[in-house]
């Protein structure tokens, strides 16, 4: 096989010479590039690896501490004041009917947390007074840490007049994990 490769090499002129030798340079120059572009994937890889590994392992070291905060707050916690998208619901309207607000609220929104469904329900004011709904955001507060506002957003007039809406969410244990 070789014998025959440098048969046809001699049979040829320089300047075929030259070429062929060009293509195989191309030829190398791309599978070089490819091997470079794999080798650069291959080490953003484990370089993201690396980091991953060096979190885990900072967390792990942190887990007695962890530990003994996940237990206060588990001593301070109350998974049955935990609230469904219906008692959400229930509990925002109460909020807003005692602070006088003229309000449209949305369904409850329901998402998978692992161990927990966080319920989330948006609420809108249109032209209400500023202080109605300090006294709503005031009445809210007393259902925290179950009940939180995930947004809020504002926006008043010259008359004095603020619309509001507001992205509500709570969470309840899920006992089918």
């Amino acid at each position: 096989m070789l014998s025959k490769l440098t048969d046809y090499y001699s049979k040829r002129n320089g300047r075929e010479r030259a070429m062929l030798w060009c293509v195989v340079g191309v030829a190398l120059l791309l599978w070089f590039s490819s091997e470079m572009k794999g080798c650069s994937t291959l080490s953003s890889e484990i370089s993201s690896l690396s980091s991953k590994k060096k979190v885990a392992l900072s967390t792990i070291e942190q887990e007695p501490m962890i530990r003994r905060e996940l237990d206060d707050v588990l001593k301070n916690f109350d998974i049955s004041r935990t609230l469904s998208p219906i008692s959400l619901q229930i509990a925002v309207e109460n909020c807003a009917r005692r602070a006088e607000l003229s309000y449209s609220l949305s369904n409850a929104a329901t998402k998978d947390a692992g161990r927990f469904k966080i319920n989330t329900i948006t609420l809108s004011c249109q032209r209400g007074a500023l202080k109605n709904l300090a006294d709503f955001e005031s009445g809210m507060q007393a259902l925290e840490p179950y009940v939180m506002f995930s947004r809020a957003s504002l926006d008043g007039n010259s008359a004095g007049e603020v619309s509001a809406k507001y992205e509500i969410s709570s969470f309840e244990f899920n006992a089918e994990k």
